[in-house]
């Protein structure tokens, strides 16, 4: 169970720049640093896309621990869970540790 959460610092740390892109640049992204996360995991794969749309997760993501964290942080937010009404929020990390965030349906 020590594996659990991780990247949750990460993401928190991450989490105003996410919502100001996410609320302010509909098509946006951001570069993350790789060292962040090599630092505190140690996977073959980082990258991920994360599905939000109405306050709820709606793609699987059972197979990434990152995508789970940031999805806890996301959707403890009143905020994200708001922009997310009637909304789809697609968040997607590359290899290349590179964020990108889209709002659709606005």
């Amino acid at each position: 169970m020590g594996s659990q959460h991780l990247y949750t610092d990460i993401w928190r740390k991450e989490f105003q720049d996410i919502l100001a892109l996410t609320e302010f640049f509909p098509s946006s992204g951001k570069q993350l640093s790789a060292a962040d996360f090599e630092a505190v995991g140690n996977r073959k794969r980082y990258a991920f896309r994360l599905e939000i749309a109405d306050g709820m997760v709606v793609n699987n993501i059972d197979g990434s621990a990152v995508a789970r964290d940031l999805a806890e942080v996301l959707l403890a937010s009143e905020q994200v869970r708001s922009i997310s009404t009637g909304k789809r929020i697609v968040i997607a990390m590359s290899s290349g540790f590179y964020l990108s965030i889209s709002l659709e349906g606005r």
